[in-house]
């Protein structure tokens, strides 16, 4: 049986000569493509990227992350003193490290920009609405 091959074919074979991956192992990732292909278990888009991998993905939500509207959410709710970072994490039920990587990533601008304040030892408050940041 004599095997047809598309441009698409042609096109993984010629970027697989230029890292280096063989031409065997390369037609037998094609024929299992192929064959998942035809059992509908992976879309065709993914057959003519290459690598078995979705071409569509899902994005997340633009703007503020969940984790940050949770975390000045609660903030806002304790007050001026605050809350304690175990406090938040358990509140939110995630873990204290997600949130103290928040802290050091996301909350430190907002930090700087006022919206949130350090009240001691891994405690921090909502102070109010941030400055802009023109």
């Amino acid at each position: 049986m004599e095997k047809t091959y598309t441009r698409e074919h042609l096109e993984m074979v010629y970027k697989a000569g230029k890292i280096g991956i063989p031409l065997d192992d390369l037609i037998h990732t094609i024929d299992y493509l192929e064959r998942e292909a035809s059992k509908g278990q992976i879309k065709p888009d993914a057959v003519e990227r290459g690598n078995g991998r979705r071409i569509s993905r899902k994005r997340g939500r633009k703007g503020r992350s969940m984790l940050t509207l949770a975390i000045t959410g609660y903030l806002g709710r304790q007050g001026p003193k605050g809350a304690h970072v175990k406090e938040i994490a358990k509140a939110l039920k995630t873990k204290p490290a997600n949130v103290v990587a928040w802290f050091y990533g996301t909350g430190k601008k907002l930090i700087k920009y006022g919206e949130v304040k350090k009240t001691g030892p891994n405690t921090f408050a909502y102070v109010r609405q941030g400055k802009s940041k023109g």
